[in-house]
């Protein structure tokens, strides 16, 4: 599988233009089929394939309602953001805040706050494959890490855009094909669907509308539909490695397309990882392997399952490998060559590449995305010594998450919100979330797990004392029952994971509106800024802007020309 991702970056940088264009949007030349593929690729990476049915197996199947949350998100990104990205045709989706708000600053925000969390991010994806590989051969993690980051570091680099395509076309099946390996083997070890639906069912793991509003539980309907909303649907908005995939088809209409047509995918591979997540605990009801201490992690009962019903089966076990790889490459190239554009787009500015040529553009670029590369690997080293995947992943995604997406909300639903509402609310947003989910990572318990037992243990032909023979009980997570008693300084530590990215998305878009209002709102728009807002949302501010200058005695909306006044034919106009 790597020596096949390598011949396609190799074959992509003989067949390519030396340039940035080609390198960075593949030259708007890839189809919409490959592209929605490829979008589809880059969100199921190792991390998810390993972290979803963990939590599944710890906490039950109300996670599974995350599928809704991204597909508003989808929704949102394809009928509010994309479009206007489209007419502004741009490379850093970021470059919009700084046209929207006619200064640097909220670009420089945002583009920094996208770096800090994607560099985080692929540090947790490089990770997630390590513990499979490290179990089923000789190869230590810190040798994976290695392996892996320089492979994807390496064709991307050379292969640029249409590398990072290709590769994932490539990837998706061997990732589709190792996930169905997996529940093909489950089911028939689970007694079939039946037998397995029923012991999950015994083990209240199906649950799918908990309408529970109270904060402290893990999860309920509400937390995960909201909270994966702006963790796992706002990154189609405001995120450079899923955006740049849609702008580099030639239309919007494709680009949309492709973005739907990705959720297709995203549906029926989240679902099988999730019933994987059922398969597991249907497996491992009667001896948990944490419990038991045959594995460190929950994140590690997949390969561990694949090692002990896979063995008799030549090859099997390399697919399953060949899935997390691919699943963790998938997410790695693209966020490789986001972050190479994002940040070519801030410095090229500078008078030091002034006159520099396509080429030595092209080199620097290249430069760039294997500096993130060497990045990645260094923060996959410090992901060993932290916990759950989908609960470390969740809580530093959504820290940065939270206000990315209620800053584009505003910014394009909100024409009224000036500068300084836009930055005091992305700066306060970013600034609790950080304190917040950081917090929580520090001085939170670990929340209490669905019954997990170990009161049968000849799956691993061990046997247990009586007394390690017993199971943890479901409760709800409380301010009681976590025995903390300072609730003004303790119990913010213990709300749900999901609850810190809605609080950084309320703060964000409360905040914006209410510095603008109290700094006079936007007084500095003409026409021709329509084009960085929602077309009804524009529609709406004009009509209302309309209504108060003429109760006012002033003049709507200015032209360009002249943004302190307006003619009789404006007026009409309007």
């Amino acid at each position: 599988m790597l020596f096949i991702s390598f011949l396609i970056g190799i074959y992509q940088a003989c067949t390519s233009s030396q340039n940035n264009d080609d390198y960075l949007l593949a030259g708007k030349s890839i189809g919409v089929i490959p592209m929605a593929i490829s979008l589809c690729a880059s969100f199921n990476s190792a991390y998810m394939i390993l972290g979803i049915p963990a939590e599944i197996y710890t906490y039950g199947s109300q996670f599974y309602v995350m599928i809704l949350g991204t597909g508003i998100g989808v929704f949102i990104a394809g009928e509010v953001w994309i479009p206007v990205l489209y007419r502004l045709n741009l490379v850093s989706m970021y470059e919009y805040f700084e046209l929207r708000y006619r200064s640097k600053f909220p670009r420089l925000v945002m583009t920094l706050i996208f770096i800090l969390k994607s560099s985080i991010y692929i540090g947790i994806v490089l990770y997630a494959p390590t513990m499979a590989l490290a179990s089923v051969t000789q190869f230590s993690w810190q040798l994976c890490i290695l392996v892996l980051g320089i492979s994807s570091t390496i064709y991307t680099a050379i292969g640029g855009m249409k590398a990072v395509v290709w590769t994932d076309v490539f990837q998706i099946f061997i990732v589709f094909a190792g996930i169905v390996a997996i529940i093909v083997e489950g089911l028939i070890k689970t007694g079939g669907w039946e037998k397995m639906w029923e012991t999950n069912v015994a083990g209240d793991r199906i649950e799918l509308f908990n309408l529970s509003v109270n904060p402290y539980e893990r999860h309920t309907f509400l937390n995960v539909l909201f909270g994966t909303l702006i963790m796992w649907g706002s990154p189609y908005t405001c995120s450079q490695y899923l955006v740049q995939r849609c702008l580099c088809l030639p239309t919007l209409t494709k680009g949309k397309i492709a973005l739907y047509t990705n959720f297709i995918g995203q549906f029926v591979m989240t679902t099988m990882v999730a019933l994987i997540g059922l398969i597991m605990y249907a497996y491992y009801a009667t001896c948990d392997p944490v419990k038991a201490g045959v594995v460190a992690k929950n994140d590690a009962i997949i390969p561990l399952f694949v090692l002990q019903e896979f063995a008799e089966y030549p090859g099997v076990a390399g697919l399953f490998i060949s899935c997390l790889f691919s699943g963790a490459l998938s997410t790695l190239d693209s966020t490789l060559n986001s972050l190479a554009a994002v940040t070519w787009e801030e410095i090229k500015a500078c008078a030091c590449f002034k006159s520099i040529n396509k080429k030595h553009e092209n080199m620097i670029t290249k430069s760039i995305s294997v500096a993130y590369g060497v990045v990645a690997i260094g923060l996959a080293f410090v992901c060993h010594n932290l916990g759950s995947l989908i609960n470390v992943g969740s809580r530093l995604f959504g820290a940065c998450m939270g206000p990315m997406f209620g800053l584009c909300l505003v910014s394009v639903l909100c024409p009224m919100v000036n500068l300084k509402g836009a930055s005091a609310g992305i700066v306060i947003g970013q600034i609790l979330n950080i304190w917040l989910s950081f917090g929580a990572m520090m001085y939170s318990s670990a929340p209490p797990t669905l019954s997990l037992n170990v009161t049968d243990c000849s799956v691993f032909n061990i046997t247990l004392a009586a007394d390690e023979m017993s199971s943890t009980q479901n409760t709800n997570i409380t301010q009681e029952s976590l025995g903390h008693s300072d609730e003004s300084v303790s119990s913010i530590y213990l709300l749900s994971y999901n609850i810190y990215p809605i609080i950084g998305t309320l703060t964000t878009v409360l905040v914006s509106l209410f510095v603008s209002l109290c700094t006079g709102f936007n007084q500095d728009l003409c026409e021709e800024d329509a084009k960085y807002f929602y077309p009804y949302s524009w529609k709406l501010y004009k009509y209302c802007h309309l209504k108060f200058l003429s109760s006012t005695g002033n003049c709507p909306v200015p032209t360009i020309n002249d943004r302190k006044g307006c003619s009789q034919n404006e007026l009409q106009k309007l």
